[in-house]
């Protein structure tokens, strides 16, 4: 899209003169941090800026000035490494795209050493496993939780993040994409309660997060983070491994040889009636797909020298999430001397063949019924649990790998429902790796320790005590009605950290985007059970209402059209063709999740009670539910 003939006017203006497009006082503000850049390359923390403005010239200008003074100050101490640019904008807006083309233009004119790459955020996932030194987030015209915790992690510790946005004190009921997407019909306002999160969680994270408002040309918040970051851990390979000193010379961390080292174990088959299980555990950004990777081709080189041909089969999710490990198991071919070849499919790799081996990619679901000598599941924490179950009972030497804090914010659910099945089979071998040092940055990392907060990546549910215990069995709980404009203030953030991480263990793929629909979708309701003395949440719901649609919308239901929401009036409009149903309102219940450590006590059920009971008084027509079936859901709800 171009951009108008004045717009393209102020834009040469600016480039004529950066400094004066960027006032004086964000020039001053610009110089001011180069003591805490130094800082943070020694200690290989991040820095994250917000620039806050009205004006996209001066915005644009301001990123392109920072960009600049980075450059210099990574120069000055003797950085001569090309510095890698990922500008992320949505380019339907001519604001963003101002914001953009200044940027662009000023960094290719103008910089010695910036290599950008511009994409849209409809683009973000691709980028997931890659390295930067800088990135620059326009969030002016949305803010979706997803794209910040997905591409947040891409950056290198000493590198740089700019997240552009609108004036401050505008911010948070502005009508972003997201907010917008979700509205229903009879709901036509969105809750605005995230981004006043969001923002409150960047003011408190001052360490090394600045807040600049370009508008007033004041600092909102922000300070040089003073903690000397632990030493590096000292990379020791085993002297007792199998693989080559090659292969372990391309891990990064301890915590990644010690990965590989344990993958040997696959070398040897289990005992007749046996299986060999490793589990990898992380959070996101340590590396355990690369290791992974590594690892496997560890083994194709080791079982190569006993057998014909070895075959691995490696699944994720999405084709996507295997490609760092696809990336660094086709490096570590070549260094092991296997002559890999890649075979591609939409740009992804899908398989590697070489010398005596494949590793295959395919989707979960088949894995089950194909022959492998070694099977690898990465982002195990987003496969469905009946799904693991089946790949493991079908094969007897499979590697786990599973990030506990990551964007998708779902891991914990993989090592409470899934992992204790496994350790309580008596025909399993089991090895778990955790892994805790970061490839990318520092331990301790301030802008880590601000996003993990922000987006309830480390939310955990309460810990029961025996009261809780007791006043669960004597059926001694509440049933209460929580208010997201409360839940997420300093006064309601405990709860809320209770609630959602009830929420990240009772499901298998849970994503922020989660957390910014809970606190803004208009048509959704919060209602939890907690134990009554020690006011802890066992219990979590999720409900929308939905229904009562005019005739308009009615009919193009019953012609097979879609609308936003209203789900069960959707299915029993276009398939029992129950034509005034549509004008019933009712209650679908989005989630109901219990505590991990007391389900199967009747908490669910007893909940479910008290949602209908207050339904009847509220005077609607239905509760409902939909779910992705499997055996234990469906018993819960033919019960109920």
């Amino acid at each position: 899209m171009s951009i108008r003939e004045d717009a393209e006017r102020e834009i040469l203006r600016v480039l004529e003169d950066l400094d004066k497009a960027s006032t004086a006082r964000a020039v001053r503000f610009i110089r001011s941090l180069g003591s805490v850049v130094r800082s943070a390359l020694r200690n290989r923390y991040r820095v994250l800026i917000v620039y806050s403005g009205s004006n996209p010239f001066r915005v644009g200008a301001v990123t392109a000035r920072t960009l600049l003074y980075y450059e210099r100050v990574r120069r000055r101490d003797g950085d001569e490494r090309k510095l890698k640019l990922l500008y992320v904008f949505h380019d339907e807006f001519e604001d963003a795209r101002i914001r953009k083309e200044i940027v662009k233009r000023v960094v290719k004119e103008s910089s010695r050493g910036i290599e950008p790459t511009i994409a849209v955020y409809e683009e973000s996932e691709r980028f997931l496993g890659t390295t930067f030194q800088i990135l620059v987030l326009d969030l002016t015209n949305d803010l979706k939780p997803n794209d910040v915790g997905r591409l947040t992690g891409i950056v290198e510790g000493g590198g740089l993040i700019i997240i552009q946005a609108p004036p401050w004190s505008e911010w948070d009921r502005m009508m972003t994409i997201f907010k917008s997407n979700l509205l229903v019909p009879g709901f036509r306002e969105p809750r605005h309660v995230f981004i006043s999160w969001f923002k409150r969680k960047l003011v408190e994270h001052n360490a090394n997060i600045f807040v600049y408002d370009l508008d007033s040309g004041e600092l909102i918040s922000g300070s040089a983070y003073e903690v000397e970051a632990p030493p590096k851990v000292e990379i020791v390979i085993p002297g007792d491994r199998l693989s080559p000193e090659d292969l372990y010379k391309l891990a990064l961390t301890q915590d990644q040889v010690n990965v590989i080292k344990s993958m040997e174990w696959f070398y040897e088959r289990p005992p007749r009636g046996k299986r060999k299980v490793m589990v990898v555990t992380a959070d996101r950004g340590r590396g355990k797909s690369c290791a992974v990777g590594i690892g496997l081709i560890g083994l194709a080189k080791l079982l190569g020298e006993v057998k014909h041909r070895v075959r691995i089969l490696v699944t994720a999710p999405e084709v996507s999430n295997v490609q760092s490990l696809m990336e660094l198991a086709l490096k570590a071919a070549g260094v092991a001397g296997l002559d890999p070849k890649p075979v591609e499919r939409r740009g992804y790799i899908v398989e590697i063949q070489g010398r005596k081996f494949s590793l295959e990619y395919w989707e979960p679901y088949r894995i089950p019924v194909l022959s492998a000598d070694i099977v690898a599941v990465d982002e195990a924490s987003g496969i469905h649990v009946p799904l693991l179950h089946r790949i493991w009972r079908s094969h007897d030497r499979i590697v786990f790998a599973a990030t506990i804090h990551g964007y998708e914010g779902a891991g914990r659910g993989f090592s409470v429902r899934f992992l204790s099945a496994i350790k309580n089979d008596p025909n399993t071998l089991l090895k778990t790796v955790d892994m805790e040092e970061p490839i990318r940055y520092a331990r301790g990392d301030p802008v880590e320790r601000w996003l993990f907060d922000t987006l309830l990546l480390d939310a955990e549910p309460a810990e029961l005590d025996e009261r809780d215990i007791e006043d669960i069995r004597s059926g001694n709980l509440e049933y209460v009605k929580l208010n997201p404009e409360e839940l997420f203030t300093k006064e309601g953030e405990a709860l809320l950290r209770q609630l959602f991480g009830i929420y990240v263990l009772a499901h298998y793929r849970n994503e922020p985007d989660d957390l910014g629909l809970l606190a803004d979708a208009p048509h959704h309701i919060i209602r939890a059970m907690r134990t009554a003395r020690g006011k802890k949440i066992v219990s979590a719901i999720q409900i929308a209402e939905e229904g009562s649609l005019d005739e308009e919308l009615v009919e193009r239901l019953l012609m097979g059209d879609k609308i936003s929401g209203n789900i069960i009036p959707d299915r029993l409009l276009k398939h029992v063709r129950l034509k005034e149903f549509g004008r019933l309102k009712g209650w679908r219940i989005v989630r109901i999740a219990t505590h991990p450590q007391v389900q199967g006590m009747g908490i669910g059920s007893r909940a479910l009670q008290h949602i209908v009971e207050e339904a009847r008084e509220r005077g609607l027509d239905w509760v409902g539910s939909g779910f992705g079936v499997n055996e234990q859901l469906l018993r819960f709800w033919l019960k109920n």
